[in-house]
């Protein structure tokens, strides 16, 4: 059975910080037409107990339950999307790349739900193509339009 040791915690720690930086410049890029700012990165957390089961993310951040990400053998997505060739599950014993691609699946939430309250606060937004995607609704089309791009962008070359 892996063992989750020291230099095992520190690397995923560091793997987090870089990832999480390198997710947020690809979203800021103008190419990709997101309204996030210059600076936008959200907040995360890394939560080593054993009692976190579930990672999730929103407008105040990222919090990642390590132990269950290293300790899963597969990267399991909901049913919904589990068999998407862009954004489903898949199979590695390689904890790195499911860290990864958890990381890219709660940032999206994170962006997509900074998206929609920017929307309340820039109208003009709701003049652009961003207006009439919905980004609050948790796995729907602009969340899947972030994390296919996260996805595409940075998890699915090593799988």
């Amino acid at each position: 059975m892996f063992e989750i040791t020291d230099s095992v915690v520190d690397e995923a720690n560091e793997l987090v910080k870089t990832t999480v930086h390198e997710m947020c410049k690809t979203l800021r890029k103008p190419y990709n037409d997101l309204p996030l700012p210059s600076g936008w990165k959200p907040k995360v957390k890394c939560v080593w107990s054993g009692k976190q089961k579930i990672s999730y993310g929103g407008i105040n951040g990222i919090t990642l339950a390590m132990k269950s990400i290293i300790m899963q053998p597969n990267f399991v997505e909901y049913a919904s999307i589990d068999k998407d060739p862009t954004i489903g599950g898949f199979e590695t014993q390689d904890w790195r790349i499911r860290l990864k691609a958890v990381i890219a699946h709660e940032l999206a939430h994170a962006a997509g739900q900074y998206i929609w309250i920017e929307k309340d606060r820039n109208p003009a937004l709701l003049r652009t193509r961003h207006g009439r995607i919905d980004y609050v609704k948790a796995h729907g089309d602009g969340w899947r339009r972030i994390y296919a791009l996260l996805r595409s962008t940075h998890v699915n070359q090593y799988i």
